[in-house]
């Protein structure tokens, strides 16, 4: 589990990768300062919690984007995540880049840029 320096460092080589300008610029006006949580998986492991960083959320959404090496990772370490629920939620809610969070979050088409 990367450190909240190391994690901001990797979200921003995340961000900076995404080639459309105005989904990196709507990306960037969710992202907030790194929150360590504690969640649980849908898979089986009742009562396991797994360290995950909540790294953005919408603004009128409870929806919010994460990052976690456990769970569903190290493969697919970018997640969207209930704001609400305290689960990592299912495995198709976890990606190999964090642009693809984005854009499956649904958060995508309703942030506007920062």
């Amino acid at each position: 589990m990367p450190a909240p320096d190391a994690l901001i460092r990797l979200i921003a080589f995340e961000v900076g990768r995404i080639p459309d300008p105005t989904r990196r610029e709507a990306l960037r006006g969710l992202l907030i300062e790194p929150l360590l949580q504690h969640r649980g998986a849908e898979f089986g492991d009742s009562g396991a919690r797994y360290p995950t960083w909540l790294i953005g959320r919408g603004e009128q959404a409870s929806i919010g984007l994460a990052y976690s090496e456990f769970g569903y990772g190290p493969e697919t370490p970018w997640g969207y995540v209930s704001i609400s629920h305290l689960s990592l939620g299912t495995e198709a809610q976890w990606f190999s880049h964090l642009d693809d969070a984005f854009i499956a979050s649904g958060l995508a088409g309703t942030a506007k840029p920062g």
